[in-house]
């Protein structure tokens, strides 16, 4: 049996659990678990700041190691797509010349599955000996 991931319900019973074992006494009222909880999810919010508009793009640039962070952000660039789409919007683009731009990017990316679907079983025979 797969063990699924802890939800979002199971992680604050957890922390009520911890608190309440780590208190003198046993039960703890309605307004010192509010208090607790307000303070984690603020602790949680400081950590972790809301999303912008250069969130999936942004990497921490850290002392003596600005190789590697630009390293990976042309990483996630690349797996963005971002240089790619970037060149769709240097020029406008006739409608129906996008409808058949889409549709052969569709086709590709089927056809390129198909093959891969095929060389992972051609490599699946070979590896059984036949």
């Amino acid at each position: 049996m797969a063990t699924r991931p802890p939800s979002r319900l199971h992680d604050e019973l957890a922390v009520l659990q911890r608190h309440t074992q780590n208190s003198k006494s046993s039960s703890l009222g309605v307004e010192e678990l509010w208090r607790i909880q307000s303070n984690d999810a603020l602790e949680e919010a400081k950590r972790s700041p809301p999303a912008h508009a250069y969130s999936g793009r942004s990497v921490s640039v850290y002392p003596g190691k600005v190789a590697e962070a630009i390293r990976s952000l042309d990483t996630i660039l690349g797996r963005n797509r971002f240089r790619y789409h970037l060149r769709l919007q240097e020029r406008h683009e006739k409608r129906g010349e996008k409808l058949r731009r889409l549709r052969s990017e569709r086709w590709r990316k089927q056809f390129a599955a198909e093959v891969r679907k095929k060389v992972q079983l051609v490599t699946k025979i070979r590896n059984r000996g036949a």
